[in-house]
């Protein structure tokens, strides 16, 4: 058992992290009552422990009065005096919150510990009054530790004093939840722990979801105990009744999306206020929500359906992702014939949602002005990439820090009148008075937000920091009220905050000022995963796959009208003609990478003669990360795991698809081959046979699958025998555009052309002729990638977008999370409407190349330099003090030939600049004036700068030599260990969330020389030829963002942790964001007068003479990387 002293954390996390369950019961009468009269009901919760299996697997847990916590009904009337006498058998403390009720004049009874009361100690009693004024849907909790995660919880029911406006037969009550088999406290440990295990989701996350304390866990993904096929929760009903269905959210990290197959569900309660009813068929509960619902049983019912709970969000702090046999799905069996088996109803194919902001008081109240407001800010805060230092909240743009409880409970300070520490965020209202609470959530996480002993208005909610203005607000009448609302996730872009949300709400204060506040803080903690926008906004994905289409031949077809349907696509969808993909550029390589989310470093697929049990390793020493014989996870199956009532279908040409979707082992529902020789006519021939397949599939609604793959393999094969840009090869377009056209003509016969996605995707392009595809050169390498189908404005996608990011956009667009074997992200970019804009080149100084802002002039003219040939200039990008990409140019000619080392140790050289920057938006006399080096001030590193934005890594090179071949070729190699250690950081969950910079410096300079951000993963299957020592193995890409001489005792004054200043580092050694983002402060703002640059013609000489030593005479100095990269089986021992 944990010590309280040791659990506040925990406490905090209260809302996040507590597993429980659901129970549906149709009441009659109140249950375990004691006694009862007209002003008081009177009930004894006696607690303890108790074994139980609500999913088959048994655990111990904490159970009332001999039975489940959610078995424990407490019904009273409004206006009644609740007495609650809670004996505590536990060996530990605890406390009980009775979640909704306004408290007044009660609220030392309000149930939470250190704040209103000390939690009761093990082995004692304590007795809880408590004013009832409400009426409706709530529930009681433990709010003491993680032992709301252990049962502890359960319904709480007030009728109205007067009778009801709403007319129903019976009423059934639904508790939701999430459960965990682990004890509360050991998810607590998880959470709090040093270091987040982020490769044992199972530590974190539930396993399963539950509808009435049933749920029902697949036995044969564990080894312990577990009982199959536990009875699911039941709900008798009678044909020709209407329903009030009380739903209530008492999850610990999970919303659910709720539905009944074949009704309709009407809306008519909120968080015990009554709205205007409102049908739907569909609806979002998130934590601690309760929604009243009406259901009417027509006459002609019969038979059995379905009730669905699903969870959602379920993955915290935006890294956790579920693992196999987690049950997300919470079943339920609405019978009418009194029967325990499994329904055969379907889920509607027209969902239509609640949009709970969009709800109206039944009895309408208008807001009125506020007398007092306050901002506070929501974020996550790491040390590291896993080091989770707590939820932290800044109010007023105060610091930020994260809530930790007293141990002298607040409400006992208020009463002494004595000062409150800063640690618990308060913030003082007059009694009686109007507040505006506005919240900024930065955090990728959505937040349940619950005040205490309140329910408050909804004014505002949105992306974005634009608040509604005064005069709006006061014209608003009878907006939404509620007790608990979500601040919905920050719109992100591959883990940067782009758009913080926005939620402005108001209350009238009671004497519980301090106790709401301080049990708000502790409700914003409670942190769920919020997906992107676009998140299950389609029923059906259909992927085309265009087997080796390069894009000049592809724009060749689009220019000559060859190609319609593409064309169509591409401006009315969303498009990139520079998807990256892996090398080598083969087709199973690539389209393993399309299916499987990740890149060949992680799924092994390694040539066209890979096989699944045989993986072939001839060209590259690449092993996937998962046992031989064991396929990596693919598209297929996760669709089916994640999506219960899931059809796929494949239809292909190519029987390489066997090796990595071997149908042995992937579950595909409709899955064929049709048959061909590979040759240009047979292979055109077998594509239509495919594409009638597919389309007889597509044209009926009832059939359609909710994934469709079509392989389309004329391009490629056609192009091999004659060339993409010959006659043959055009048609072999001409030919594939009418498929894809077949296709989505089927789609639209069918009604489902609104419900579906296409994509356009390829494995590679093809070498400089356009026939074979194997050299590494940008036509194999860049490919079109394009989708369509999601009601976005048009656009031309400007992020950067690799071939293994079409799973996970998939998955995201079909609403279930990925696996953590894949490493590709879900694009963000497709899914912004017209008015928005992505935190893309714009800002991001990396991107400021791949956007075409930095490019060589046309022409060997001016803006060239007198006297300068083109043909001697070299290129790195720089940036200007304001951020602009800009080329900066050093040059090889006589006419500015550079001077030898010694230059560096002397002032300003009285010579024309060696480096000019490129006369981008320069005039004539900036350009003559300029200094070879760009200076940076903080701006141009302002992404970063900010916490969290990036990982920090010291580089101790072997010689200058080296970060001059760096600095020319975009590579580093290091040692085996660093650089294993920097794969690591680079491939992790996190890698696109933060950048990786590395600072530079020469071993025995005492200077740093630059910083460079790592841009790629460990390549093992190439080495660099031109290191001075041949001993580094594998290369990864780097991309320069400034290079300056800065010396050693600029920089001593930053001291880490452990004492060493930051000069004292070794190789690869990281560095925490404090300190970095002093170095870069420190680093920028120096006024350097040196720079390698300055030396590059000395080491061009060097580079010769060290290629005539290895035999690479004949390889021009300013050739391409790819000429100096060899296979490491045939690199220099």
């Amino acid at each position: 058992m944990i010590p309280s002293k040791q659990l506040a954390l925990g406490l905090t996390l209260l809302l996040i992290i507590a597993a429980f369950v659901f129970s549906i019961n149709i009441l009659t009468s109140p249950s375990n009552t004691t006694s009862t009269n007209d002003n008081t009901v009177t009930y004894t919760m006696r607690l303890h422990t108790l074994d139980g299996a609500p999913d088959g697997i048994n655990r111990t847990l904490i159970g009332v009065n001999g039975g489940y916590g959610w078995d424990f009904v407490i019904r009273a009337r409004q206006g009644q005096k609740l007495i609650v006498h809670v004996i505590n058998d536990l060996d530990e403390p605890t406390a009980i919150h009775w979640h909704g009720i306004y408290q007044n004049r009660s609220n030392v009874y309000d149930g939470t510990s250190h704040v209103t009361q000390c939690p009761i100690p093990a082995h004692s009693e304590l007795t809880y009054t408590v004013n009832l004024e409400q009426a409706g849907t709530y529930w009681w909790h433990s709010h003491h530790g993680p032992q709301y995660i252990d049962g502890l919880r359960g319904p709480m029911i007030i009728d109205p004093i007067h009778e009801d406006h709403l007319k129903y037969d019976e009423e059934i009550i639904v508790q939701l939840s999430d459960w965990y088999h682990r004890q509360g406290s050991d998810v607590v440990q998880a959470i709090n722990a040093p270091t987040l295990d982020i490769n044992r989701p199972k530590d974190i996350i539930p396993d399963s979801a539950i509808v009435n304390g049933h749920g029902r866990f697949n036995c044969s993904f564990i080894n312990s105990s577990c009982e199959p096929g536990v009875p699911r929760a039941q709900f008798n009903v009678l044909a020709g009744k209407t329903y009030r269905v009380r739903l209530i959210n008492t999850a610990a990290f999970a919303g659910f999306n709720v539905s009944l197959d074949g009704h309709n569900m009407t809306v008519v309660s909120v968080d015990g206020i009554d709205v205007v009813p409102t049908t739907v068929n569909h609806l979002r509960i998130n934590v601690a929500q309760r929604y009243d619902v009406l259901i009417y049983a027509p006459e002609s019912s019969k038979g059995n359906f379905w009730f669905r709970a699903t969870m959602n969000n379920i993955a915290p702090l935006f890294f956790l992702v579920g693992y196999a046999g987690q049950d997300i799905y919470g079943l339920g069996i609405w019978s009418y014939e009194n029967s325990t088996a499994d329904p055969t109803s379907t889920v509607s194919n027209d969902l239509f949602d609640l949009d709970d902001f969009a709800l109206v008081p039944f009895i309408k109240s208008t807001p009125p002005k506020p007398d007092a407001s306050f901002n506070f800010t929501i974020n996550i805060l790491k040390d590291n990439i896993t080091n989770v230092t707590g939820p932290h909240v800044a109010i007023d743009n105060g610091p930020a820090f994260p809530y930790r409880y007293t141990e002298k409970p607040t409400l006992f300070s208020v009463v002494a009148n004595e000062p409150l520490p800063k640690q618990i965020h308060p913030f003082v209202v007059n009694q009686s008075s109007t507040v505006d609470i506005t919240v900024i959530n930065y955090n990728q996480g959505e937040h349940p937000f619950h005040m205490h002993g309140h329910s408050f208005w909804v004014l505002a909610h949105g992306i974005g920091l634009t608040l509604p203005t005064t005069d709006a607000l006061n014209l608003l009448e009878n907006p939404l009220q509620r007790d608990t609302v979500a601040v919905t996730a920050c719109e992100s872009f591959r883990g940067e905050c782009i758009q913080p949300d926005h939620l402005l709400i108001e209350k009238i204060a009671t004497c519980m000022w301090f106790q709401s506040m301080l049990c708000l803080l502790l409700a914003l903690v409670c942190v769920q995963a919020k997906e992107l926008q676009g998140f299950g906004s389609a029923k059906h994905v259909v992927v085309l796959g265009l087997d080796g289409l390069d894009v000049r031949c592809l724009h060749q077809a689009l220019d000559n009208g060859l190609a319609p349907h593409m064309h169509y696509i591409r401006t009315h969808g969303q498009f990139t003609d520079k998807a990256r993909n892996n090398r080598p550029t083969v087709s199973l390589t690539n389209w393993a990478t399309i299916f499987y989310g990740a890149s060949v470093m992680f799924h092994g697929v390694t040539s066209n003669e890979w096989t699944y049990c045989a993986p072939s390793n001839e060209s590259v020493n690449i092993q996937s990360i998962l046992p031989t014989c064991v396929v990596y996870p693919d598209l297929f199956s996760v669709t089916k795991e994640q999506l219960l009532d899931a059809n796929t279908a494949m239809f292909y040409t190519w029987t390489g698809f066997d090796a990595i979707l071997p149908s042995e082992v992937v579950n595909i529902d409709t899955h064929k081959y049709f048959d061909n020789d590979e040759s240009c006519n047979s292979t055109l021939d077998a594509s239509k046979e495919a594409t009638a397949a597919a389309v007889a599939l597509l044209s009926n609604a009832s059939t359609a699958p909710t994934l469709l793959f079509l392989y389309l393999g004329e391009a490629d094969n056609c192009a091999h025998e004659a060339g993409c840009f010959s006659d043959e090869g055009q048609a072999a377009i001409a030919s594939m555009d009418e498929n894809i056209g077949a296709v989505m003509n089927a789609v639209k016969a069918s009604g489902l052309l609104n419900f579906t996605v296409f994509f356009l995707v390829t494995d590679h392009g093809r070498n400089e002729d356009g026939q074979d595809h194997r050299e590494p050169n940008e036509n194999n390498e860049q490919v079109q990638w394009a989708i369509y189908g999601l009601g976005n404005a048009n656009r031309e996608l400007k992020s950067a977008i690799s071939i293994e990011d079409t799973a996970p956009t998939i998955a995201h667009i079909l609403g279930f999370t990925t696996p953590l074997e894949w490493h590709g992200h879900a694009v963000k970019e497709v899914f912004l409407k017209a008015n928005e804009s992505l935190y893309s080149a714009a800002k991001s100084p990396w991107n400021k190349c791949l956007m075409n802002s930095c490019e060589l002039p046309d022409t060997p003219t001016d803006p060239y330099p007198p006297g300068l040939n083109p043909n001697e200039i070299n290129w790195v990008l720089g940036l200007t003090s304001t951020g602009k990409a800009l080329c900066v140019v050093y040059a090889t000619s006589e006419k500015i030939e550079m001077q030898r080392r010694k230059t560096r140790k002397r002032k300003e050289p009285q010579v024309p600049p060696r480096f000019l920057v490129s006369p981008l938006e320069i005039n004539e006399q900036e350009r003559n004036n300029a200094h070879m080096m760009v200076d940076l001030d903080k701006s141009a590193l302002g992404p970063y700068l900010s916490h969290g934005t990036c990982r920090y890594f010291v580089i101790k090179s072997f010689s200058e030599a080296n970060v001059h071949k760096s600095i020319k070729y975009g590579v580093w190699s290091s040692t085996y260990i660093s650089n294993n250690f920097l794969d690591t950081a680079f491939n992790s969950d996190l890698s696109c969330i933060r950048p990786i910079l590395l600072f530079f410096s020469v071993c025995g300079s005492k200077h740093f020389c630059g910083v460079a951000r790592m841009t790629s993963g460990l390549s093992s299957d190439h080495n660099f030829m031109l290191w001075e020592k041949t001993k580094y193995e594998g290369v990864f890409n780097v991309e320069w963002l400034v290079v300056k001489d800065v010396p050693n005792h600029v920089l001593k004054s930053i001291v880490l942790e452990n004492n060493k200043n930051i000069t004292s580092l070794r190789d690869c050694d990281e560095i925490p964001y404090n300190e970095a983002s002093a170095f870069l402060c420190t680093f920028m703002s120096y006024d350097s007068k040196t720079s390698i640059l300055d030396d590059m013609k000395y080491y061009d000489n060097m580079q010769l003479d060290l290629q005539t030593k290895r035999g690479l005479q004949d390889v021009p100095c300013n050739a391409d990387v790819d000429a100096f990269l060899v296979s490491s089986s045939n690199a220099l021992s």
